[in-house]
This record gives C-alpha cells, structure tokens and sequence, in this order.
C-alpha cells in the first residue's frame, strides 16, 4: 500500500483500511489501489508457498505443525468523493475518511467470497485505473444504493492485459456472463467451458466454480 502512495488509515480486527489522493494529491489514485492490490496478492501468494513448503519439511521430519492451512484474503476498492481529515470529538479524534465510497468499498470486499476471487473492484474505479486486466464480476445490489453497481476484479497488469491470450479469455468471459444474465444457461455453460482452464492457470478457479454452480441451478448472482 505504501509503496503505491496510499494511506494506511487503521487495522480493524484482521482488516486494514487504507485510501489514495490524501494527505498528498495523486492524480494516478484509482490505478495506484488496484496496483496495490496485485502487489497484495503477491505477496500473500510467496507467503503460502512458505507457508506449505514449512509444512512439507516438517512432515518428512515426521513433526506436526499446528498450521499449514493457505491465507485467504479478500479486498475491496472503491472510488469517489468523500469527506477527508480529523474527524471526532472534544475527547477523541483520528484522521480519516468518511464518505459512500469507504461504505461501497467494505461492501464490496465483503463479496469477494461470494464471487471467489480476492478483490472486488467498482467500476468507478476501473474507469479511472488506466490500462489493466480485469474481468467483469457482474452486477450486484448492495445495502444503501437503490441502483446495482457493476464490479470487476483486478487479475494482471498492463502488460498482461496487451496479451492475446488475457484478450481471448476476458472476450470469452464476458460473452459467459451476458449468456447467463440473459437466462441462456446451456450457451453459457458451453462459454465458461472455452476459458475456465485458463482461469484456474491464473488462480481463478474459485470464481468459475461459483459460475458454474450458478449457471447449473439456473440461478444468477445478485448478491446483497
């Protein structure tokens, strides 16, 4: 986060809330949180390889280890207008920020388990991030807003998303999700066949799983 000019704000429980364009202005904001967010997943991703290769040693040392289970994390990103600085009373204050934003952000980081992926990304944000590899999550519903918000998640880079082969699997994921929301289940099913072996390549295959379970119910998602 630091690295990519943000603000950590403060740690709640096992989250940690942090925001961009403040103190300092940075007009590169939206697309500094998604970098941020793939340096996350990184990170977390060096970390559970240690994580089972301690595991694996210990179990040809015939010891047990008290954890070898992975890291799961899910992020939540946000952009917009909100109201920035110390914010409190007579006794107690802390700079911070407070706005629909911050409430749509941890909204969306709460669905990143419903859709199986660890970033939920608004389109606000997308729209502001510059060139980047993202994937289109579908429309969701979220507590406060009359309106459903499209929401994407962050999957690579610039350069990964100048590939041909990141080009074909997000044109055949989104023909997937218009078959789905279009109630054209077997057509849909045929498109989440053509590109869910790349999708588990990259570390996706969570998300296709929950497609897939929803596509063979007949129900899609609309989460709240």
């Amino acid at each position: 986060i630091v690295d990519r000019n943000g603000t950590i704000n403060k740690y709640i429980g096992d989250a940690a809330m942090a925001f961009w364009n403040a103190p300092l202005d940075d007009a590169d904001h939206a697309r500094n949180a998604c970098l941020a967010v793939l340096s996350i997943r990184r990170e977390i991703a060096a970390l559970n390889e240690t994580i089972a290769r301690e595991a694996e040693l210990a179990a040809q040392a015939g010891q047990s280890r008290a954890t070898d289970r992975q890291v799961r994390i899910g992020m939540g990103v946000g952009t917009g207008i909100c109201s920035v600085g110390n914010v409190g009373g007579e006794t107690r204050r802390e700079y911070t920020a407070l706005g629909d934003p911050v409430n749509v952000a941890a909204r969306l980081e709460s669905q990143s388990k419903s859709f199986g992926v660890d970033n939920v990304v608004a389109e606000t944000t997308i729209e502001r991030a510059g060139p980047l590899a993202v994937l289109r999550l579908g429309d969701i519903h979220v507590k406060g807003r009359g309106r459903a918000l499209r929401v994407f998640t962050v999957v690579g880079d610039d350069a990964m998303a100048a590939g041909e082969e990141f080009r074909g699997w997000a044109r055949a994921h989104e023909m997937m999700l218009e078959l789905a929301q279009a109630g054209r289940w077997d057509e849909a099913a045929d498109a989440l066949a053509l590109r869910e072996p790349i999708g588990e390549a990259h570390g996706f295959g969570a998300m296709y799983e929950v497609y897939r379970r929803r596509i063979a119910a007949r129900e899609w998602m609309d989460a709240a």
